[in-house]
């Protein structure tokens, strides 16, 4: 049957039902086409249940009272001292991308002094977030993690990234060891980056992803950086 004569159709049975003061009893609105895009707009059952896995799986993270953009579960509470700015932490992480949980590093072992620059600021803020034989989750987003530029070869642009630690033994960092002037970072940056940049044109890039990162790790968030340095990268 024809749209229009489909139309007809249903506009005499809602007529039929009109009452004595011509007040109709029933209106029937019948359009194919704002049909058809409702369900071109609901979402498919595969859509779907990604989303409601990942409302169920962040459900369980708590924001950081101190920064928003980190969310924490803990997996086993820890019993240790409280790890803070200028101790010298070592842990074992483990990284993927999330939501998708791809990979980015196995189980591996770090140690560093907190608060100088020598991981991304996101996993600093974590790692203040715990204490000694604690092991949890961190969801970090992108402007905590690797920003815009991600990492070449590692990690997209804009990734959210997911991170295992267990906290290890902690000491207090030595003078040499403690935060550095800001001037001593960007010029430490900018000889890593140029050189990362050579050696990403020579074909190494697992090398200059590294050198990449480091420059990173000591400019903390790039969100500052300038339009033209951000060209230039």
């Amino acid at each position: 049957m024809k749209k229009e004569n489909i139309e007809k159709f249903v506009y005499l049975c809602a007529r039929n039902e009109e009452d004595e003061l011509n007040q109709p009893k029933i209106k029937v609105v019948y359009c194919c086409e704002e049909e058809k895009q409702k369900k071109q707009e609901k979402p498919t059952n595969g859509e779907t249940k990604i989303e409601e896995k990942k409302k169920e799986e962040e459900s369980k993270f708590e924001p950081l009272a101190k920064e928003q953009s980190i969310k924490k579960k803990i997996l086993k509470i820890g019993s240790g001292d409280n790890i803070i700015i200028g101790h010298r932490i070592e842990f074992y992480y483990k990284c993927e991308l999330y939501p998708t949980k791809n990979p980015i590093h196995d189980e591996r072992f770090q140690s560093c002094v907190v608060g100088n620059a020598e991981i991304i600021p996101g996993l600093e803020i974590a790692l203040t977030s715990m204490k000694v034989g604690e092991e949890a989750e961190f969801i970090i987003e992108p402007s905590l993690a690797y920003g815009q530029l991600g990492c070449p070869g590692l990690i997209p642009p804009n990734a959210t990234l997911l991170f295992y630690i267990r906290a290890g033994s902690v000491k207090n960092g030595t003078e040499q060891e403690l935060i550095k002037t800001r001037e001593e970072k960007e010029k430490q940056a900018q000889d890593l980056w140029k050189e990362a940049k050579e050696l990403f044109k020579l074909g190494q890039y697992e090398k200059s992803g590294s050198y990449f990162r480091k420059a990173a790790n000591l400019l903390g968030k790039d969100d500052n950086s300038t339009e033209e340095e951000k060209n230039e990268q």
